[in-house]
């Protein structure tokens, strides 16, 4: 997966809601621990990037097993751009 398509998708975690649903299921998965969260919100507040893009940045989880999370979530299916082809 193109690391512009899982950007976007991260851009749209925007409410709230699908935040905290995004790190309970991570925690869940024992994908992440409560102290990698506390890290990543913290770089959050300072730097104003999604929770998502600073898991990613930080090396806490890879953006694919990220995408696939958050595609559970929102209940939403993951699509690769790279096998799709399109017309010039």
């Amino acid at each position: 997966m193109g690391q512009a398509v899982v950007e976007e998708s991260f851009s749209n975690e925007t409410s709230k809601g699908s935040r905290e649903r995004l790190i309970e299921a991570l925690l869940k998965q024992h994908l992440i621990t409560p102290a990698d969260v506390d890290r990543a919100m913290e770089l959050q507040r300072q730097r104003g990037e999604s929770l998502s893009r600073h898991l990613v940045d930080l090396g806490l989880v890879e953006s694919k097993v990220l995408a696939a999370t958050l595609s559970q979530v929102l209940q939403i299916p993951v699509i690769s751009l790279s096998r799709i082809e399109l017309d010039t």
